[in-house]
């Protein structure tokens, strides 16, 4: 494998998560040991975990906003396995970082661009499994589509437990070390 050169600028750790959990434990211990052998998560090598799936999945997305704060967009499963298998910054080549303007943009529903599930990012995460959702509110337009979102929010977002990658990783770490060991 050759070196990746490091973002020094963000630690994992640091980053907050956007999301309340993940959805594949099991994929999480196989990227785990993929970083503890050296491993990056560029997107071929994330073409691998995922071979075979309709969904593929591309750069670790960072969303940076102008009071400083970086939210993790896409990508808890890959940064939660950097942190737990001991990386503290990500590589150049595995992540993309998007500058948004204001928080309050990520409260919008836009379903042009499929975003159908607007946050307040400082109080809200979403649920880790929120693609039924995603597609009843894509099946629907106008008026009907922005009611049903604003009336079933808490079908894809709840209140915000756990802030940081850090938070998360450990949080998950330790209820999947207690639910092997029982």
């Amino acid at each position: 494998m050759l070196p990746q050169e490091l973002d020094k600028t963000i630690a994992i750790s640091s980053i907050l998560v956007t999301q309340s959990s993940i959805r594949t434990l099991e994929r999480v211990r196989k990227m785990v040991e993929f970083v503890r052998r050296g491993g990056h998560f560029t997107p071929d090598r994330v073409a691998e975990f995922h071979a075979g799936e309709a969904n593929q999945f591309g750069l670790i997305v960072l969303s940076r906003f102008p009071c400083g704060r970086i939210y993790l967009h896409d990508g808890h499963h890959r940064s939660i396995s950097a942190y737990l298998g001991g990386r503290k910054y990500f590589a150049f080549e595995e992540r993309l970082i998007i500058e948004w303007d204001s928080l309050d943009r990520y409260n919008e529903i836009n379903p042009a661009k499929g975003w159908v599930t607007p946050l307040d990012l400082l109080k809200e995460v979403r649920l880790p499994d929120i693609l039924e959702f995603k597609k009843e509110a894509l099946a629907l337009s106008g008026e009907f589509q922005t009611e049903f979102i604003r009336r079933n929010r808490h079908r894809y977002s709840m209140k915000r437990e756990v802030d940081s990658v850090a938070e998360l990783g450990n949080f998950i770490w330790e209820s999947d070390t207690a639910a092997l060991a029982a």
